[in-house]
């Protein structure tokens, strides 16, 4: 965290740390943009440090107001593939997503809710424990049903 927080800074150019320091730090820039979306991409366009890249994306996402979840979920339940490929209706579901996700807002719960899915509660740590949860086929199941469920009703 001290490489994007700022509480680590690059030491001289002259320092024996400071290839060391840059390493890690182009390290970590290189792990921020390669699980970002694509679609954050052109933000972080030019940033020269990671620090810089976490602050850009900060700015960007970090709006956790009531207003700006609602308007994000309303954005989620409007969004139809229409004319667009699969590729990019897909890639605008992701970064919905990831938006969600960042405000602390579970995307499959935004959708239960949103089409009205029945939500059952289950205990996993009981279930599993005596045996009565198969873990990958439940896991399994719950996606191909959320995934059918929503097919259906994107359209």
């Amino acid at each position: 965290m001290s490489y994007i927080d700022g509480t680590s800074q690059a030491p001289a150019s002259t320092d024996e740390n400071y290839k060391t320091w840059i390493e890690k730090d182009k390290m970590i820039f290189s792990w921020i943009n390669a699980t970002s979306s694509e679609s954050t991409l052109p933000y972080v366009v030019g940033a020269t440090s990671a620090k810089v890249v976490w602050d850009v994306l900060a700015r960007r996402y970090a709006s956790l107001t009531p207003a700006h979840v609602m308007s994000l979920k309303r954005q989620l339940h409007h969004l139809k593939k229409g004319n667009l490929t699969m590729q990019e209706y897909l890639q605008q579901f992701k970064t919905l997503a990831d938006k969600l996700a960042i405000c602390g807002s579970p995307v499959i719960l935004t959708l239960a809710v949103t089409y009205g899915w029945a939500i059952q509660q289950l205990d996993v740590k009981c279930a599993f424990l005596h045996g009565d949860l198969q873990e990958t086929k439940m896991i399994l199941k719950l996606c191909l049903l959320s995934l059918r469920n929503f097919a259906t009703h994107s359209r």
